[in-house]
């Protein structure tokens, strides 16, 4: 929940991740390195490419909705 002081309104927001509709599995390959370690549990990406910048794979803290 997130509260503006300066409006006086509330915002729900879903930190659910959602991939692009357009991604192409085929640019993340796996490195064979086992689990990523990091908040998810799934197998590492060769060169972590799906977690900065551009080309991360899902992108948290959609709005969800306005009280």
């Amino acid at each position: 929940m997130h509260w503006r002081t300066d409006t006086g309104k509330a915002q729900a927001l879903d930190f659910g991740m959602r991939a692009p509709a357009g991604l192409r599995i085929g640019g993340f390959p796996l490195s064979g390195t086992g689990i990523a370690g990091d908040l998810s549990a799934w197998e590492r990406e060769a060169g972590d490419r799906n977690v900065p910048g551009a080309k991360a794979i899902a992108v948290p803290a959609i709005e969800h909705a306005r009280m």
